[in-house]
């Protein structure tokens, strides 16, 4: 049979050593820059969601310096598409690791209970006293000084390797069933189901650059949009400099006489997340500020009805069931290619083809295995009960399973499950006498460091990699391959700069978030565990249960009638504080796509498209120029979004 050229599908390109090495430079770069700009300056953070400015920074300058000015003096300095891809996804698994997806998190809630704690609350005795010696420093000076700085002492290293060792033994396990999870579900997400993926959609446009052109970076309506965006926060940031100087208003409250009346709210103009609302279905981006007054409907009738404080006590369950309902259907749903995968990794089926995934199915069922192996081995040697081990993995599972795909489905930058907790699942089934006091404090540090504040969780960044490797057509493994060097490198990276950082400034002068407020959040509830036992809770177990029947009825209704507009997604994001920073834009670029879809069909929305790809380019650029701006002049806390 002759096979015509139409027919054949190209080969795939493979990232070369100048592609790692570029990456590797920009991951170092990046672990040594975040803590200082986040953390210590606290400015428009470059690791600090999803959709993080730092990379998206590395990516301009690569797509729109290197590979359109440079050539013109020198053409073998371009990069081809793989290589830009694999820098960018090298970047973006690993901009996150020294603040919220790691080290800003696990160095102080190992210290926080000794340096905070004192006669009254007894924080290292009730706390301190269950976390292992060799998971923290045992040196009185050591942990004083990383809040109070060593003043030109350095880093005692000596009191930090032995418990960073121990501490990377379950980092690495974590970071590889992530790994394995990604290759296991890539072909069902990404080829058979088709997910929107809206935030990779301005990286695959930038990436598409060849030497001396890009249609992108020549399209005017991209830098009509970008104008626009960038114009708005360059004259904000003057007025930051300049108070003066005139600013626009991008937070305003609404408000309509009675405080407790549910359309009383704050108002946050975005121009990337209206962007992304426009790349998304209409369903997604509908039901996500539709289910946003929805809770707050339910704040004002319980507060109508004198209720108010058994509400607050009775509503995050709710979203828990939610959460549990949505990723049991996804597995549901997707039985048919787990049952393929299983096929493929034990029987070696030929009618499953494999060699497109970042790892053989079998590779990747064995690494899961290791992992899994690795974090209960960890956990229980550690002190952790069998069973809160047993059921902290679960949720960490559901959580890589069901936020990824939130953020694959919503390009909600900044999505984060913070009621997906093992110990908010434990304590109302059990209470806190079963669990124990060691396990309770384990499971908090655990899940606090690894499972609370989700917005650079690695799970979406290494989706979002696969999926730009699809569309560029570079070679998967390799690219993973690469993704996974840049993630143990900026692990170790990370923890050099964060603790140089730290023992330079002092803790106490850096984010209060970061080594204040956060690490004692569960020295808290564990000291009031200890003092008072939490009994089981069957008020909260309903509440879930009725929450997990909602989410199950919203499904079906899904599944039933194609005219049904609302999506499972929006109820689950209802309960996070970060929708109420984006519900507001994405209700303007749903609107403006309803109109334009209704008025001016297909071909209008494609051309605007690029109106709103200019949005996110000119708020991000905007984001970039403020930080070098700030770095030179010295400000802190100068913040581009609103």
């Amino acid at each position: 049979m002759i096979q015509h050229s139409s027919d054949i599908e190209p080969p795939q390109s493979r990232p070369g050593l100048r592609a790692v090495v570029v990456g590797l430079g920009f991951v170092v770069l990046l672990c040594w820059a975040v803590p200082w700009v986040d953390i210590y300056f606290q400015l428009s953070e470059l690791a600090g969601s999803h959709f993080p400015i730092g990379p998206f920074l590395v990516l301009l300058f690569l797509a729109g310096a290197v590979n359109l000015v440079l050539p013109k003096v020198a053409r073998r300095f371009a990069l081809s598409r793989a290589e830009l891809t694999t820098v960018y996804c090298m970047t973006l698994a690993a901009a996150g690791i020294p603040t919220y997806g790691l080290v800003a998190y696990l160095l102080p809630a190992v210290t926080a209970p000794f340096y905070y704690g004192d006669k009254t609350n007894q924080w290292a005795e009730l706390v301190g006293a269950q976390i292992p010696e060799r998971l923290r420093p045992t040196d009185p000076d050591a942990i004083r000084h990383f809040y109070e700085s060593s003043r030109g002492g350095g880093v005692p290293w000596g009191d930090w390797i032995g418990p960073l060792c121990h501490w990377t033994v379950f980092v690495l396990a974590i970071y590889g069933l992530m790994f394995c999870l990604t290759a296991l579900i890539r072909k069902q997400w990404v080829e058979k189901e088709r997910l929107t993926f809206p935030l990779v959609e301005l990286p695959l446009e930038m990436v598409r650059t060849e030497p001396d052109t890009s249609p992108f970076f020549r399209n005017r309506a991209v830098w009509i949009g970008a104008a626009i965006a960038f114009a708005v926060h360059g004259v904000n940031g003057l007025n930051t400099y300049f108070p003066d100087f005139p600013a626009v208003t991008l937070r305003t409250d609404m408000s309509f006489g009675d405080s407790a009346w549910p359309l009383n709210d704050r108002l946050f103009f975005h121009f990337s997340v209206m962007g992304f609302g426009y790349l998304l279905t209409s369903d997604v981006s509908f039901s996500i500020w539709v289910f946003f007054w929805f809770n707050k409907v339910q704040h004002y009738i319980a507060n109508q009805y004198g209720a108010f404080g058994p509400y607050l006590e009775l509503r995050e369950p709710q979203y828990i069931g939610a959460f549990i309902v949505f990723v049991f259907f996804i597995l549901w749903r997707e039985r048919m290619h787990f049952l393929e995968v299983f096929r493929k990794a034990v029987h070696n089926d030929p009618a499953v083809d494999d060699s497109r995934e970042p790892l053989s199915y079998r590779a990747a069922l064995v690494g899961a295995g290791v992992s899994i192996l690795v974090l209960l081995t960890w956990c229980v040697a550690n002190g952790v009960s069998l069973a809160a081990s047993v059921v902290s993995l679960l949720v960490f599972i559901f959580v890589c399973l069901g936020l990824t795909r939130v953020v694959m489905e919503t390009g909600v930058f900044s999505a984060k499950v913070t009621q997906m907790q093992p110990l908010k699942l434990m304590v109302p089934v059990v209470g806190t006498a079963a669990i124990g006091v060691h396990s309770l404090t384990m499971v908090s540090i655990i899940q606090y460091v690894f499972m609370y504040d989700l917005k650079t969780f690695l799970m979406p960044a290494l989706m979002h990699g696969q999926r730009m490797a699809g569309r560029t057509r570079t070679d998967s493994r390799r690219l993973f391959a690469c993704v996974a060097l840049a993630v143990i490198v900026a692990v170790f990276v990370s923890y050099w700069a964060s603790l140089s950082l730290v023992y330079q400034q002092g803790g106490q002068n850096l984010s209060r978030w970061f080594y204040q407020g956060g690490p004692t959040s569960p020295c808290t509830s564990v000291s009031s565990w200890a003092r008072h036992p939490e009994p089981a809770h069957w008020g909260k177990m309903a509440s879930c249960g009725l929450g997990a029947a909602f989410t199950g009825l919203l499904i079906f209704l899904r599944q039933q009638f194609v005219f049904w507009p609302l999506h499972p997604i929006g109820y689950i994001l209802a309960f996070s504080f970060e929708t109420t920073r984006v519900w507001f834009s994405f209700l303007v670029g749903w609107l403006v796509k309803v109109v334009v879809l209704r008025y001016g069909g297909g071909r209008l929305y494609r051309s605007v498209r690029f109106v709103f790809l200019g949005f996110i380019l000119g708020e991000l650029s905007a984001a970039g120029f403020w930080i070098v701006v700030d770095l030179a002049t010295g400000m802190k806390g100068h913040v581009v979004f609103p």
